[in-house]
């Protein structure tokens, strides 16, 4: 028998607490004693990490097309944004000099190419004699890379490898277009100068195959950590505030 020194009453008349129960277990000398439940795991089990991972690719093979084509079209919007700032500098330079300015291809950065692939890069010079080049390194202005590395191709009119400025501003009847398209042999824009020298850009309304057909792949750069140090560094010259601000190049 319980002794009444045990009873929750002698405790209580003693000032000590009453005792502690388990409130999952059932009160009383003959109830059978409970095992606690145990806590549930909050982890992600192996089918759910599948599931989601399916999803993922899903979205991602989605998006990834439209992505491409967004990013192809902002490197068609920066060559030809660097295009149109080279002709604008090229004819400010004629009217601020007094001389023919040229703006031709080329490969090593000092001599204009005699095909009309722009891919490469561009000089612009002074052609005070009219022979077309570069006679010497002071005459070169600005030297530039084209935007086309890798990703895109320039290509100009057959037969039109210049674009020749007067120092009145006209285009000396060198009007031409130089053609942005990638390697797949598409059309994507074109840069379009006319007689007068005014330079514009324009976009295909519909699928058009580049000028020349398909273009072949592009070939290892060799050349530019030696010969085309070409920085884009605009050298001194009195341009108007408008025009006369450096031309970045950016391989893209």
């Amino acid at each position: 028998m319980r002794s009444n020194t045990d009873s929750p009453c002698s405790r209580a008349e003693r000032g000590y607490p009453p005792p502690l129960t388990d409130p999952q277990r059932p009160q009383g000398m003959d109830a059978p004693l409970l095992t606690p439940r145990p806590l549930r795991s909050s982890g992600a089990s192996l089918v759910e990490v599948l599931v989601c991972t399916l999803i993922l690719a899903t979205l991602s093979a989605i998006a990834i097309p439209p992505l491409n084509g967004l990013v192809e079209r902002h490197r068609v919007d920066v060559a030809t944004h660097i295009l149109l700032q080279n002709l604008a500098l090229t004819r400010a330079t004629a009217v601020s000099r007094r001389s023919t300015a040229a703006l031709c291809p080329t490969l090593n950065g000092s001599n204009c190419l005699s095909s009309n692939d722009w891919s490469d890069g561009w000089i612009l010079f002074l052609d005070r004699d009219g022979n077309r080049h570069p006679d010497d390194p002071g005459n070169i202005v600005h030297q530039a890379i084209a935007p086309a590395s890798r990703h895109l191709q320039l290509r100009s009119s057959a037969g039109r490898h210049q674009v020749r400025y007067l120092p009145d501003g006209r285009s000396a009847g060198s009007n031409l277009t130089i053609s942005i398209c990638n390697k797949k042999g598409r059309l994507l824009g074109s840069v379009v100068v006319n007689n007068a020298g005014r330079a514009r850009s324009a976009r295909p309304k519909t699928a058009t195959t580049c000028p020349g057909g398909r273009l072949l792949p592009l070939p290892p750069r060799t050349n530019r950590a030696q010969g085309l140090r070409i920085s884009a560094t605009l050298r001194t010259i009195r341009l108007p505030a408008r025009i006369a601000q450096p031309v970045r190049a950016l391989d893209c």
